[in-house]
């Protein structure tokens, strides 16, 4: 699971976020307007009942934890691809040791980058 997570986890992360926008929706809407639900709403709603408050702290924390895997993945690319693309060996060489630890997080594809990149720039 730790590959598969490490190599997709942009879009995993993302997919637990909308599911997660979509549940705080669905379960917001419930608490808020039970009158008012439009009858689409209140086909999905009404057979959960009381549940729609576990509905909703599952929403909530499919959300934010969707979200903070989406910042700290685009975050980890920012940085990647700034040590990636330096100008200078003696930099490339300086940064090797985050690069490879921004690439063993990213997953597979990042590695080889790093791999042809030393290639290129003759590194051991």
């Amino acid at each position: 699971m730790g590959k598969i997570w490490r190599n997709y986890k942009l879009p995993i992360s993302a997919v637990m976020f909308i599911a997660g926008l979509l549940l705080l929706f669905f379960s917001t809407y419930y608490l808020m307007f039970y009158k008012q639900q439009p009858e689409f709403v209140k086909s999905i709603t009404e057979p959960l009942g009381n549940w729609n408050y576990w509905v909703f702290l599952l929403g909530l924390v499919l959300a934010a934890t969707g979200a903070w895997y989406i910042y700290d993945t685009l975050r980890k690319l920012r940085e990647f691809f700034e040590y990636l693309h330096s100008d200078s060996k003696a930099t490339f060489r300086n940064n090797l040791a985050d690069l490879m630890y921004l690439a063993e997080h990213l997953g597979d594809r990042y590695v080889k980058m790093v791999e042809e990149k030393k290639r290129e720039w003759k590194i051991k």
